[in-house]
């Protein structure tokens, strides 16, 4: 064997191996990015980053599977039920929230999603990332893989050559062809819920209480009926990572919400970052108010949900029902809030909690 030989064999025999996990790779496709033949089979991975991409990719993409609704938002809106949202619109409700994302992330999955011409409506989380500062952060601990949702598919070579994914189109495979092995996803109704009873057991246990009302006391409160002077009022994520994509799509339906975290979360926050969380929601209602496709709903006011700590398991995220309940809120619709009623809103929130703020404090035995 001449020289040039052996080295044309050995090539293509490392060309060979190097081939076999990119190739299981699309035959599983865990992710559905390229199709959802096999891994549809057994379930849905809980890994949002990646899964998001292909539930547009080969499930809204898809006419068969007659989604016309996406639910956007942080882990505050993962328990959504979409069925609730199914049976009024008469079609199916697709979860593509992103824990821990931030307003950019959520528009870089907007944008994807609407791009497939098959959205109709969007109920849209908007929380605090959408008042800081800067409108192109991200989630830098667990980024976005962008090459997922960019316009160039020759990107997808570092999802087809990525060792995380291939071990999870392993298993896929090893369960299609050994029954007996089963993996451990989930169905696309259930996708990303949670609830951990233990841990809302653990946030009200009274050492945890006690040491809630100790970061409350270093709080400069009450809470103060205006702003504080010289509070900036510009808002660049509303400006770029949200009111663009709803003028340009007049015809989507956009239910946009705020999420009824805790009072004791915003009696927290301070007087300055509760102040910049309610003047960019109101420059939203302003900048929506002649936008015929926009509705907004404010969930805070509530009577026994913000103001009982028993129904959270940290200051921001609540028990599973609440999503429940702001689902069929928002089909009514009811917990509207326009422009209009922001001033007494916001006075109505001021009032709750402080009133919260002094009883939770004068309750430490």
């Amino acid at each position: 064997m001449t020289p040039r030989v052996f080295f044309i064999i050995t090539l293509l025999i490392a060309a060979i191996i190097f081939m076999i996990p990119a190739s299981i790779v699309i035959v599983a496709d865990p992710f559905f990015i390229f199709h959802k033949k096999f891994s549809a089979e057994i379930g849905f991975d809980g890994t949002d980053r990646y899964q998001n991409a292909g539930l547009i990719n080969s499930f809204l993409e898809d006419p068969a599977e007659r989604f016309d609704t996406i639910i956007l938002g942080t882990s505050m809106s993962q328990n959504f039920p979409v069925s609730a949202f199914k049976n009024d619109f008469g079609r199916n409700a697709l979860k593509l929230t992103l824990s821990g994302g931030r307003a950019k992330d959520l528009e870089t999955i907007a944008r994807k999603a609407i791009a497939t011409g098959r959205v109709r409506r969007v109920v849209w989380e908007v929380f605090i990332s959408f008042a800081d500062e800067d409108p192109d952060a991200v989630n830098r601990r667990s980024p976005l893989p962008q090459f997922l949702y960019n316009d160039t598919p020759v990107d997808n070579w570092r999802y087809v050559f990525n060792n995380d994914v291939f071990e999870k189109a392993f298993k896929i495979i090893r369960a299609q062809v050994l029954t007996w092995k089963k993996v451990d996803r989930h169905p696309l109704d259930a996708l990303y819920t949670w609830e951990n009873d233990a841990q809302f057991a653990k946030f009200n246990a009274p050492d945890n209480l006690k040491k809630l009302r100790r970061n409350l006391r270093s709080v400069d409160l009450p809470i103060h009926p205006s702003p504080p002077d010289g509070i900036r009022n510009a808002f660049p994520n509303l400006r770029e990572n949200l009111l663009p994509v709803l003028r340009e799509n007049p015809d989507i339906e956009f239910l946009l919400f705020f999420p009824p975290i805790s009072h004791y979360a915003y009696a927290e926050y301070g007087n300055e970052k509760f102040w910049l969380e309610m003047l960019m929601r109101r420059k939203l209602l302003e900048v929506t108010r002649d936008l015929k496709n926009v509705r907004v709903f404010a969930f805070d006011l509530d009577e026994g949900i913000s103001d009982t700590l028993r129904h959270y398991l940290d200051p921001e995220h609540y028990r599973p029902w609440v999503n429940a309940n702001m689902a069929q809120s928002m089909l009514k619709p009811d917990h509207i809030l326009t422009a209009d009623g922001w001033t007494s809103y916001t006075r109505a929130l001021i009032d709750k909690v402080n009133a919260f703020a002094r009883k939770f404090l004068a309750s430490d035995p």
